[in-house]
């Protein structure tokens, strides 16, 4: 892939995530992609993915700004800087303390492409100052 395409793979997967649209984020990924989240275990493959988004999306609602998006010249390799804003949802699964309650992080994911889909994506992320 071009750069101009992986940019573009790039932020159609983090617009699907703006949009709670797990169908569209993890389609972007191969069945064998390994991935990579702060705290948690490897998974594999999109469907894995998929499911920990519905997951996730029970708990809190995201928005990423502030969006940076390097690309290798090769296409392969990419990587994603950004703000990360959590509202965690006012369900009675949650902790009470962070019911309704918002946190702003600074994160970032390196990406790796083979033929059009993302194959690895390892994510990173920490409270801001």
């Amino acid at each position: 892939m071009s750069e101009i395409e992986t940019r573009s793979l790039i932020e159609r997967f983090l617009t699907a995530l703006n949009a709670a649209d797990w169908d569209a984020a993890s389609a972007l990924f191969s069945e064998d992609a390994a991935i990579d989240l702060p705290g948690e275990e490897r998974v594999i493959g999109a469907e894995k993915l998929r499911w920990h988004l519905g997951e996730t999306g029970r708990h809190y609602r995201f928005h990423v700004s502030d969006l940076e998006i390097m690309t290798a010249e090769s296409g392969i390799r990419a990587a994603a800087e950004f703000t990360l804003t959590r509202h965690y949802v006012d369900s009675p699964d949650l902790p009470e303390q962070i019911r309704g309650a918002s946190v702003t992080l600074q994160g970032a994911i390196l990406f790796e492409i083979d033929n059009g889909k993302i194959t690895r994506m390892t994510r990173y992320e920490r409270p801001t100052a």
